[in-house]
């Protein structure tokens, strides 16, 4: 089979699942039956333990010899990580949705893309024309297909700090496009072999800082967080799962595709085919300014696939 086909079916395969890991997140926050604030860190503990069994398959339970530097970037990660989930959870609650999410998917797109700029950045691609306009127009379509007419934007009967809120959205931005990079990163330090063993690091780094908090926050208690009724439980280990089989796949294609590509489609597909699912599965009802931002979208997304040749035309 050709490799391009290849990597447009696991390209195509991380949107569908990163998709699932966030619709049974979101079952699983609705079902959870403790108080609401810990289920972010329950999910993080039992992913974390998830993410490293899938991880030790994947490597067939095989490593190659310890390097400090792989736990070093994987710790780092899992703070990066931790970061992400916390401001996003926080921002939600601060402002609208939609500019919440342009934020975290101008991160998650630019900053990979700036740091490939640097001379020093392994699998240094840089950005074309046509890519560039593209990020610019699925920022626009973001705002579009994510925006509420109803003034619903700001969840759990939060006061609305705009202040705060861009400090957090600006943080989560960051959080993700750094997680992303510190992919590359590794693979240029440490070496293909060492992938599935950094990700066991990121992500039970993440876990253990989650139990920390819990600890703190709980003391004697800290296991009652953990109890589930069957549905909170099934959702549950279904995003973990989807979660570790993501970030599996994604780890595959990175340094073998551009990670400017790689991160558009990755977010900008995901927030599509969520948007979409909510449509159909939770009965969210989509407003026009919802669909013109899906379509722009998905022009932008096949803009961005098509983006060698339309700079051939171009350019020459």
């Amino acid at each position: 089979m050709d490799n391009g086909l290849i990597q447009a079916l696991l390209i195509g395969a991380i949107i569908l699942l990163y998709t699932l890991q966030s619709l049974f997140s979101k079952m699983f926050n609705d079902a959870y039956p403790g108080d609401a604030k810990h289920s972010p860190d329950v999910f993080a503990v039992v992913s974390g333990a998830v993410v490293a069994v899938v991880s030790l398959f994947f490597s067939g339970f095989k490593f190659g010899p310890f390097r400090w530097e792989t736990l070093l970037l994987g710790l780092i990660n899992a703070a990066i990580l931790y970061g992400y989930d916390q401001c996003i959870i926080k921002a939600s609650g601060k402002g609208p949705y939609s500019i919440m999410m342009v934020f975290s998917l101008g991160g998650g797109i630019v900053i990979p893309a700036l740091a490939a700029l640097l001379p020093f950045y392994p699998f240094n691609k840089g950005v074309s024309v046509t890519q560039f306009v593209a990020i610019a127009i699925i920022c626009v379509a973001v705002y579009l297909a994510s925006a509420k007419d109803d003034g619903s934007e700001a969840v759990s009967g939060e006061k609305p700090n705009l202040r705060l809120f861009f400090i957090l959205s600006a943080l989560l931005a960051l959080c993700n496009g750094l997680y992303g990079v510190m992919f590359v990163v590794q693979e240029g330090v440490t070496g293909v072999a060492d992938k599935q063993l950094y990700v066991i690091y990121t992500f039970m780094g993440a876990a253990i800082i989650s139990a920390v908090r819990l600890f703190a926050t709980e003391k004697k208690k800290v296991l009652l967080p953990f109890k589930q009724n069957k549905k909170s439980f099934l959702y549950l280990m279904l995003a973990a799962v989807v979660s570790a089989m993501a970030v599996n796949v994604l780890v595959l294609l990175v340094g073998v595709v551009n990670e400017t590509i790689l991160y558009t489609f990755d977010n900008a597909g995901v927030m599509l085919l969520s948007a979409l699912a909510s449509a159909f599965i939770f009965k969210d009802k989509l407003s026009q300014k919802n669909v013109i931002g899906c379509i722009i979208m998905t022009l932008a997304l096949v803009m961005m696939g098509a983006s060698a040749t339309i700079d051939g035309w171009l350019f020459g």
